[in-house]
């Protein structure tokens, strides 16, 4: 195969690989825009966290209920941990999640 064949070749190859990544990308915008529209829906706080207990994310609603906006729940875990209620202290100590997971600690 002649070199403009093979390098036309792959500029095909690597344009449909292209076309496929913005698929997948689009794809997950959609995705989590809708994921969004729900957290949004849902009349109380939500929020995840990483293995750590790092709150990686916390609804629009943690404002009304807390008084604190999301930005300043980011920036400090202890304003989301400072709200835990005394009987449910243990879950403080998720922050170090070895200790009660089973792994070293």
């Amino acid at each position: 195969m002649p070199l403009s064949q093979s390098l036309e070749s792959r500029y095909r190859d690597l344009q449909a690989e292209l076309a496929d990544a913005r698929r997948t990308i689009d794809a997950l915008r959609e995705s989590e825009e809708k994921f969004r529209r729900i957290l949004a829906s849902v009349p109380d706080v939500t929020c995840t966290s990483d293995q750590y207990a790092r709150t990686t994310y916390i609804g629009p609603k943690a404002e009304a209920a807390f008084g604190y906006t999301q930005q300043e729940i980011y920036a400090n875990d202890e304003l989301w941990f400072g709200r835990i209620h005394p009987e449910d202290e243990v879950c403080r100590d998720l922050r170090h999640p070895a200790r009660y997971c089973g792994g070293p600690g």
